[in-house]
């Protein structure tokens, strides 16, 4: 299982990077931001690019084809450019949200193509999934004042969850091996479980009425990523 660990994050960091790249530019772009916001939420799209980057360097250590190579490169080096041309700015002051559509557009055929790799089903949960949940740090990071999206955003991940848990469940219901589906019933618990610990822990400040802070927000990301590991590995063995 473990020795697989790089051939799931290849996909799920692509996913991820991609989902949360619309989420932000939905943010930037139609989002009612003081100059200082979107300065700040544009800086951080950093980390966007960084795990789109993670996702190249995997997928290339697996002899990927060429073409998501290229389309991932392209975003990669695009959106790091466009992140360096961010950071000399000056002040208060931001590139204009449509130029991110630029290494965007790439980003989102490599996440087209890795969610044919990863199917369908799966990979449009994850993008919600681990895109909600990056794109809510990064708005913490960048002290944002949108108070909506505390919530919204655990919302959409808990939509995304539902659907990949759906469709698990779908699987199941279609396969024909009923033996086989009975050893993997412990792993299937145990991916239930840490991924409604994720996603408790994502919501813990709103069931304790407090406020969203980073590290509420990191936890729970490292704790669903696991859980979409174990996704990973379940959804190849139905």
């Amino acid at each position: 299982m473990f020795s697989q660990l790089t051939l799931w994050l290849s996909p799920l960091f692509g996913l991820m990077s991609s989902g949360a790249l619309a989420l932000l530019g939905i943010v930037l772009w139609r989002g009612e931001l003081c100059a200082g916001q979107h300065s700040r939420i544009s800086q951080h799209l950093a980390s966007v690019w960084i795990f789109a980057a993670l996702a190249l360097l995997l997928a290339g250590s697996r002899d990927a084809a060429i073409g998501l190579l290229v389309s991932g490169a392209l975003a990669v080096f695009g959106g790091l450019a466009l992140s360096v041309m961010q950071s000399r700015l000056e002040g208060k002051r931001s590139l204009p949200s449509l130029w991110w559509w630029a290494p965007g557009l790439p980003l989102a055929v490599f996440a087209l193509q890795l969610a044919t790799l990863q199917g369908w089903g799966l990979a449009l949960s994850q993008a919600l999934l681990l895109g909600a949940v990056l794109a809510h740090l990064i708005l913490l990071r960048a002290r944002h004042r949108l108070q909506a999206f505390n919530l919204l955003l655990p919302l959409l991940g808990l939509l995304g969850a539902m659907l990949g848990l759906l469709w698990l469940a779908v699987l199941i219901l279609r396969a024909a091996d009923t033996a086989h589906l009975a050893t993997l019933a412990p792993w299937v618990i145990g991916y239930c479980l840490v991924l409604l610990v994720g996603l408790l822990t994502w919501f813990s400040p709103l069931l304790l009425r407090r406020d969203s802070a980073p590290v509420v927000a990191s936890s729970s990301m490292v704790l669903l990523l696991l859980s979409q590991c174990m996704a990973s590995w379940l959804f190849g063995l139905i």
